[in-house]
């Protein structure tokens, strides 16, 4: 995909709220800060130093003794689902001391995280438990592996929903066609609508080990036949696929592609509707990817700052076998921030280079509650329209994003009449109507958490994505 914002540089600066201390400065260069490193259990082993988008430990609340690994935040991040290996607490430890459950940590109102928990109710048995995606209002997790209600696993996916009280439903099985996985290995990522599974698993037509599967939802729990995708595939291993809020980028760890160790973290973009095409996967590079194993990625909800499993440093700076580990992301690693060439306006852009594209138009403005433009968003729009009219092919969703506050119906409806406005003032200026789809997603795709006016106002947007 390329994407590209042509809004003013609002969420380009990596914010690190964590338990740590961070002081930072502004200099030519862009941010220096100074990371106090949260202390492991023990004497001291390293004095602070000074980095730019370093790791930052999460520190001894979530991370312990164990293997902590593959951290799923709610949209809004204000809670982190994530498994631990080898704990004695874990349901299946006293049979299996490599036991793995899932266990959750509540995001502190000074940005730390709560003494992690370990999940009770249905999801955790004795054997392997993990959640492995989250939907974006956070009312359905998806699960590793098929529950039963004798106690026994079996391989496949589950769908738990949250409860009136808050609690996990027991888990109703993926019904996927022809599913079917050769190693007791399997990770998942779903997209932003619920509609497209992308599966890591290892079966007869995979190049090597695990390799990445696209599956469309049906109807109910009903899946499709799982496809390869070619172009993500290597003689190696392909795991812990996470797509971004934006249904374009992707995220995952492979020991196929080279790098600085066994596994590390690559980036593509999608190309396309089909889910089949994708940017050559990039290198994250150093402080994300070490000599060491480096997986299980996952982004913030600004999209900013990523969450991930790394067991380098952990002797030195750490709990346990594994860690989980925040960090800032540079622009070009980022969802919906990279186009290739020029931008929206350039004379010289093509229909081909926009082809996938997200743009965000922060200047088209409402009144509080209600659908109808501001003067001030015509200028925009009337840009909008010239380039349209100068690339006839071009075909345009108008996205309506809200905030998450006041009722989510309400809102779905708003941001639904809010894009119509804008496609109507399209149409107003000479483009056909055909070439435009409105469409309103209420709160249901935040970029930021709703909890300050700050990012609630970054979450109230409207957002324009070329069509193929």
């Amino acid at each position: 995909m390329n994407v590209h914002r042509v809004w003013p540089a609002i969420i380009c600066v990596a914010l690190f709220y964590c338990s740590s201390t961070f002081a930072q400065r502004k200099t030519g260069n862009g941010l220096v800060g100074q990371v106090i490193e949260i202390p492991p259990p023990g004497p001291s082993k390293a004095a602070p130093k000074s980095i730019q988008f370093g790791r930052i430990n999460l520190g001894g609340n979530i991370n312990s003794q164990f293997s902590d690994l593959f951290p799923v935040l709610t949209p809004d991040e204000s809670i982190m689902y994530f498994v631990r290996k080898g704990d004695p607490q874990n349901a299946g430890f006293a049979k299996n001391p490599n036991d793995e459950d899932i266990w959750y940590s509540v995001r502190r109102s000074d940005g730390g995280w709560d003494t992690a928990r370990r999940l009770q109710g249905p999801l955790n048995t004795i054997n392997y438990d993990g959640v492995r995606a989250i939907n974006s209002v956070a009312t359905h997790l998806y699960l590793q592996n098929i529950y039963n209600s004798d106690g026994t696993g079996s391989k496949g996916f589950s769908i738990s929903e949250k409860q009136p009280d808050g609690t996990w439903s027991f888990p109703e099985p993926l019904d996927i066609d022809d599913y079917y996985n050769d190693t007791s290995i399997a990770m998942m990522t779903v997209s932003s609508d619920e509609q497209t599974i992308i599966f890591s698993l290892k079966r007869k037509d995979s190049k090597g080990g695990h390799d990445f599967y696209l599956s469309h939802h049906i109807q109910g729990h009903k899946w499709a036949r799982p496809e390869l995708i070619e172009e993500l595939s290597t003689p190696g291993d392909e795991i812990a696929p996470f797509i971004a809020f934006d249904d374009h980028t992707l995220y995952f760890s492979t020991n196929g592609r080279g790098g600085l160790g066994g596994y590390d973290i690559f980036i593509a973009r999608r190309l396309d509707s089909t889910w089949m095409h994708w940017s050559a996967p990039r290198n994250l590079g150093a402080p994300i990817n070490t000599p060491s194993f480096d997986a299980y990625f996952m982004l913030g909800a600004r999209g900013d700052t990523a969450y991930f499993s790394s067991s380098d440093g952990t002797l030195e700076h750490g709990y346990g076998k594994s860690d989980i580990w925040k960090i800032g992301l540079k622009e070009d690693q980022r969802p919906g921030f990279n186009m290739p060439s020029g931008s929206i306006w350039d004379a010289n852009v093509t229909e081909k280079d926009l082809k996938g594209s997200v743009f965000r138009l922060d200047n088209v403005l409402f009144d509080v509650g209600k659908s109808t433009l501001s003067a001030s968003s015509k200028p925009a729009l009337n840009q909008v329209a010239d380039v349209m009219k100068r690339l006839p092919g071009l075909r345009l969703e108008v996205q309506g994003h809200t905030d998450a506050d006041g009722d989510p119906n309400k809102n779905i409806l708003l941001s639904q009449l809010r894009a119509q406005s804008v496609c109507d003032y399209l149409i107003s200026r000479g483009v056909a109507v055909d070439r435009l789809t409105a469409k309103g997603y209420g709160p249901v795709r935040p970029i930021a958490p709703n909890d300050t006016p700050q990012g609630k106002a970054l979450n109230r947007r409207v957002m324009i994505e070329v069509k193929n």
